[in-house]
């Protein structure tokens, strides 16, 4: 079995994502901030691709996932809980997102451990951690301008270019008195 953990949304100490079984949308998640430099119970595991198994947790005393072998964490869950006080680098689960909390996590955690159970006894269990892309940044929009009397341009750039004085503020002036004399 194949989940994938797709982070999608941060905050300024958490980020929120949402869990795929097979790429079938499971729940939502929520996990301490991503940092380049690990904080303890304050940073979130490294996006990569993690085996999972099922074993038993000390601190909650039930079964629960535990995500293996990720670099500098220990003891790594999916459990449940409502806010990054519960996380310690742990991921969380839940049906829903309100503000910066999931809700229902309970619910949530119980339908993916049956799932997670039933997949276990016949194979492997991965999860594949991605962090959020980065906003693509949007270009500058191009500013068009019609110019009634283009044959000015030329001279006038030119005649500023051979003074050395051309620059973008010089050009945008220019621009400006130009236009509010076609106007």
């Amino acid at each position: 079995m194949n989940l994938t953990l797709q982070r999608t949304r941060t905050t300024d100490n958490s980020v929120f994502g949402e869990l795929f079984i097979n790429d079938k949308f499971a729940c939502y998640t929520l996990e301490d901030k991503i940092r380049d430099v690990k904080i303890k119970h304050e940073t979130c595991i490294p996006a990569g691709i993690y085996n999972v198994v099922l074993s038993l947790s000390q601190r909650f005393k039930v079964i629960l996932p535990l995500l293996l072998n990720v670099p500098g964490f220990e003891g790594i869950r999916i459990h449940s809980g409502n806010t990054i006080a519960a996380t310690s680098g742990c991921v969380l689960v839940g049906t829903s997102i309100q503000g910066n909390k999931l809700l229902h996590s309970k619910p949530a955690l119980y339908k993916l451990l049956e799932t997670l159970t039933k997949a276990f006894k016949k194979g492997s269990i991965t999860i594949t951690v991605i962090n959020p892309v980065e906003p693509v940044k949007e270009q500058p929009k191009e500013i068009i301008v019609e110019v009634k009397s283009q044959e000015i341009i030329v001279p006038v750039i030119l005649q500023e270019i051979k003074k050395n004085k051309f620059t973008i503020s010089t050009f945008i002036k220019w621009l400006l008195t130009l236009i509010s004399r076609n106007s």
